[in-house]
């Protein structure tokens, strides 16, 4: 599905029996028609989420002998894309929390365990009233496990080291936060 697509809905109405987005309306049926990208030719037109649900859920089905095993951590899960960023890696904070919100509702009928958010946005709040952070508790609450990207953000524009960078909503205690380490180049057991 993609949250890019959802200018057709209708959120203005409020609550009513024809536009709520209650299960069985023809306004949830409209809304989920309009974000659905299953004949879509390109499902990820920007790639990094095609990168990381490769690592997730890759099977290696097409690899030479002598090539290591590039089997995914979870090889027979199933995958669902919820779009929320564009083919340049941008997005708003309201498709991302859309998208979210998505997946909480689809959580139980599609059997959904784990929520993946490969994006980090920067949080001027504390983790308890920031929107993204919310929601992943939100998400956490309905059962689902929720790994985050710890952001992108461990140097300033000149190069200098940065401290206090984890993205929203990476700095959420009910998450899974994933970064990276600088082994400064030195990699070895011994060290």
């Amino acid at each position: 599905v993609s949250m890019l697509n959802t200018t057709a809905a209708n959120w203005t109405t409020g609550v009513g029996t024809t536009s709520s987005l209650k299960p069985g309306t023809k306004a949830l049926t409209d809304y989920e028609k309009a974000i659905n990208t299953s004949t879509s030719l390109t499902q990820d037109p920007y790639g990094h989420g095609t990168h990381v649900a490769s690592v997730a859920v890759g099977s290696a089905r097409h690899y030479v002998a002598g090539t290591p095993d590039t089997t995914g951590i979870a090889p027979n899960a199933n995958l669902y894309d919820v779009r929320v960023l564009n083919q340049s890696g941008l997005g708003t904070m309201s498709d991302v929390l859309e998208g979210m919100q998505w997946v909480i509702y689809n959580a139980r009928a599609l059997n959904i365990r784990v929520l993946n958010l490969s994006l980090a946005a920067a949080s001027t709040e504390s983790w308890q009233t920031d929107p993204l952070c919310i929601a992943a508790r939100s998400a956490a609450a309905a059962g689902v496990t929720v790994v985050v990207a710890a952001g992108n953000y461990g140097v300033t524009l000149t190069g200098q080291e940065a401290f206090g960078t984890i993205g929203s909503p990476g700095h959420d205690p009910s998450v899974i936060t994933v970064g990276s380490a600088n082994f400064k180049l030195t990699t070895s057991r011994s060290d």
